[in-house]
């Protein structure tokens, strides 16, 4: 016969269960010791279950159930309409590949951005909290950064501001930041994404600032072969814009 722990403990409680397991005890039902009326002596016996052991959550676990952001094809981008070095002068080693590259298509990422009203340039929260930044308010900055997220995790330009507040005197917690919207980024990309995200189509940006930062922190944490993987990509998927000092650097 197995008795429940709750029984047990309730049994206890009313002491009819001794705290000493070597005594005996009696236990009746409707006024009739059990062993005695109902035949055969009973023998009870406790068990404890062993505690469920919990999985280990998978590291981008939190990315579950997010919506990719869009992407929207904006037509052909052409190495050939693009500035890579002075008349006379040879184009940098890096950029030969991606000249040869040729043509190829060219995308305009979502960019999420909540409280935001599109007629009105003051609205825009990234900027209040550039503005509060300037003026040395670094944890008002951050709380309105962190209420963007709580609205939209998918807010590529918090995660990206996040860790511009955070770089010059934590770059671990930057680097954090920076990841998150690169991870959010490549779950709207895709495994397989070829294409060109420029600067000048200026919802790209948020994307970009977190791959810029995050190579950026892995190069101040002197994991230097990751740091040029991220700048190496940065360059593939936004040529000839902003990062060759970036890589020259």
């Amino acid at each position: 016969m197995k008795v429940s722990a709750l029984t047990v403990l309730q049994l206890y409680r009313d002491r009819i269960m001794p705290a000493d397991p070597r005594k005996s005890v009696e236990l009746t039902v409707a006024g009739r010791k059990l062993g005695d009326s109902f035949g055969a002596p009973v023998l009870l016996r406790f068990e404890r279950k062993p505690a469920r052991k919990e999985q280990p959550r998978p590291a981008n676990a939190w990315l579950s159930g997010l919506v990719p952001l869009k992407l929207e094809a904006r037509g052909q981008w052409d190495p050939a309409e693009e500035y890579w070095a002075e008349d006379g002068e040879e184009i940098e080693p890096w950029a030969h590949p991606i000249v040869k590259r040729g043509r190829t298509r060219q995308y305009e990422m979502e960019q999420i951005l909540p409280g935001a009203d599109p007629e009105d340039f003051d609205s825009d929260p990234i900027l209040q909290a550039n503005k509060l930044k300037d003026r040395g308010q670094i944890a008002g900055a951050k709380k309105l950064l962190e209420r963007l997220l709580v609205k939209d995790l998918r807010c590529l330009d918090a995660h990206a501001h996040l860790g511009n507040l955070a770089f010059d005197r934590d770059v671990r917690t930057a680097i954090n930041h920076y990841r998150r919207g690169v991870r959010i980024g490549e779950l709207s990309l895709g495994e397989n994404f070829e294409g060109v995200l420029p600067w000048g189509l200026i919802d790209n940006r948020p994307l970009l600032r977190c791959l810029n930062g995050f190579g950026l922190c892995l190069w101040r944490l002197e994991q230097f072969e990751e740091a040029e993987a991220v700048f190496e990509r940065l360059l593939w998927m936004s040529p000839s814009d902003i990062w060759h000092s970036v890589l020259a650097a």
